[in-house]
């Protein structure tokens, strides 16, 4: 099975960017595609107003580089909730990352649900557990999906190579690709 991690984000210069990296289930890379980063003009901003943010996520970034994508993933992990709103648009579930600092330490691969489509999972010991949220109909589908996220995270990381997009990001816009 395949992983991806999809992250769009807005740069210092306030162009913005995405990147998606499609993993084994090692976590080692399968591919690798970014998009330019995008400026928007003067008139886009005034144009788009409130609605450029979701544009630009959606549409501009995170939609370009799934359809460019050959991927077989069965989950993509992103950096914004925002994007979760891209389920459907390939076959896998999209769940985004966040962190639980308050939260206690839990064993390896521990769960605990915070509400529909919400929960939090021990990925790293000893590190903060990690908030999953992702669309979820219903009490029990959040459970499947949790139990599902537990099992991968007994094997490795699945946060860590979200951390791997943003520094390539990073790498692209400051130094260009060598």
């Amino acid at each position: 099975m395949q992983l991806a991690y999809l992250m769009a984000k807005v740069m210092n210069d306030e162009s913005w960017t995405g990147g998606l990296l499609v993993t084994d289930q090692r976590g080692l890379p399968v591919d690798f595609r970014y998009v330019e980063p995008i400026r928007p003009t003067r008139l886009q901003r005034v144009i788009y107003g409130g609605a450029l943010k979701r544009y630009l996520l959606l549409d501009a970034i995170a939609g370009t580089l799934l359809k460019a994508a050959n991927t077989k993933a069965g989950w993509v992990f992103t950096s914004d909730q925002l994007l979760l709103e891209l389920e459907g648009s390939i076959p896998a579930r999209f769940v985004a990352l966040g962190c639980d600092g308050d939260g206690p330490t839990m064993a390896l691969a521990e769960w605990r649900k915070e509400g529909v489509g919400k929960v939090a999972i021990q990925v790293t010991p000893g590190a903060p557990a990690v908030t999953l949220t992702f669309n979820s109909r219903d009490d029990a589908d959040t459970e499947t999906v949790a139990a599902e996220l537990a099992s991968l995270a007994e094997k490795l990381d699945f946060t860590e190579p979200l951390n791997r997009v943003g520094e390539a990001l990073m790498e692209i816009c400051h130094n260009g690709t060598d």
